[in-house]
C-alpha cells in the first residue's frame, strides 16, 4: 500500500509538472482603471516556482485522495 501512495504521488508530481508547464501563460496581462493593458512577464524564477507550488498542492491533494480511497476499499473488505 506504501508503494503504491508513493507511486501516485511521485507520477502525479511530475504530470502536473508538465501539464501546467504546458498550460500556465509566463505572460500575464493587465488592466488599469482606464482601460490601458500591459503585459507582465514572470521571470524564470517566479515561473518555476509558481508552477511548483501548484504542483506540490495538487500532488497532496491527489495523494490524500488516494489514500482515503485505498484505506475505504481496504476497509470494505
Amino acid at each position: 500500500m506504501k508503494k503504491n501512495i508513493m507511486k501516485t504521488s511521485i507520477y502525479t508530481f511530475i504530470v502536473t509538472m508538465a501539464i501546467l508547464l504546458v498550460f500556465i501563460p509566463r505572460t500575464k496581462m493587465t488592466t488599469d482603471l482606464h482601460g490601458i493593458g500591459s503585459a507582465f512577464e514572470y521571470t524564470y524564477p517566479e515561473y518555476f516556482l509558481m508552477l511548483l507550488k501548484y504542483s506540490i498542492i495538487f500532488s497532496c491533494i491527489v495523494t490524500i485522495s488516494f489514500y482515503i480511497f485505498i484505506s475505504y476499499r481496504s476497509y470494505k473488505r
